[in-house]
């Protein structure tokens, strides 16, 4: 009995003096990215927000009803709910962490029930803060009849929605094929515009003694009208034609899609969702992660951690 009361103690006395690593959720593998030049793994937390776009969120604040059946808009748009949680958002995204990875979801647009991923989980940088607003912002169409935000408040099937999408499983409500899809396959997460520029003809138009007035820069005006008021008629016209007078430099804009990505799911514990529809693949074909062809160290390297993040 005494030496069973002496390990009780002892061990006691372990666990009170033992790091407080040890006290640590294996699963915080699962959440966390390591720098394999740091001595401890930095947390970084996945979030998904899910956005209010029912019809309710076109009224004013403090206002509710609706207008030959359709939800009716606030008439001042500093009012609209809509408005409100559009400025909020774009408050929120500013002042998140960049160690908080985030991504919006919203109700199905005029439908009753689910809803779906309107921007995965991306990292929190610039251009993705960037994509987020913008993509909150398209949320309205400004006093139109049809358009966001319209339909009901299905919040447990959207949250449901967002749950698998977490879990890396199949949509449910966010159906990405068919004609009535309402949610995009596919979001783009970086644009690049390009600028084309060229020189141009310059024009003006000059007096010329005659030209062809089936040409289209060939034209006429009456210099001089004779006869009496109710018979008037030209007795001289000045004929006017364009002239290249120069060049001038004219450029013009177009933005492309430089990085998109397919919203098939995230990382769960051990599964992982991959698009291979630009590969030739069958099913039964192996998938190596790690091997003959890639090492632990190789793989670690690649992501920028270290093997043990990775097992």
């Amino acid at each position: 009995m005494h030496n069973f009361i002496i390990k009780a103690a002892l061990l006691w006395l372990l666990l009170l003096l033992a790091p407080t690593s040890l006290y640590a959720d294996d699963t915080e593998i699962f959440f966390a990215r390591a720098n394999a030049d740091d001595s401890q793994n930095q947390s970084i937390a996945n979030v998904m927000i899910l956005l209010d776009t029912s019809g309710s969120m076109r009224y004013c604040k403090d206002d509710l009803g609706f207008s030959n059946n359709q939800p009716r808009w606030c008439s001042e748009e500093n009012e609209r709910r809509i408005n409100m949680l559009i400025r909020a958002f774009n408050i929120m995204i500013d002042d998140i962490p960049e160690d908080v990875r985030v991504g919006v979801s919203r109700f199905r647009e005029n439908q009753t029930d689910g809803g779906h991923v309107l921007v995965p989980v991306v990292d929190n940088n610039a251009n993705n803060r960037q994509l987020l607003k913008r993509k909150v912002s398209e949320l309205t169409v400004d006093g139109q009849t049809n358009g966001d935000p319209w339909g009901g408040t299905p919040t447990s099937e959207a949250y449901y929605e967002v749950y698998r999408y977490m879990m890396g499983l199949s949509p449910v409500y966010g159906d990405y094929s068919g004609s009535s899809r309402d949610a995009d396959p596919r979001i783009c997460l970086e644009y690049q515009t390009d600028e084309t520029c060229e020189e141009v003809p310059v024009y003006e138009w000059q007096d010329v003694g005659y030209c062809d007035l089936d040409s289209d820069n060939c034209s006429r005006v009456c210099e001089k009208e004779t006869g009496p008021w109710w018979n008037r008629r030209c007795e001289e016209y000045q004929y006017k034609q364009q002239v290249q007078t120069g060049t001038e430099q004219q450029c013009s804009t177009e933005t492309n899609c430089v990085n998109e990505a397919p919203i098939i799911g995230n990382v769960c514990m051990d599964m992982i969702m991959v698009n291979v529809t630009h590969l030739r693949v069958e099913e039964g074909d192996r998938v190596e992660i790690i091997g003959n062809h890639q090492t632990l160290e190789q793989l670690a390297h690649d992501m920028g951690t270290i093997p043990y993040e990775v097992l």
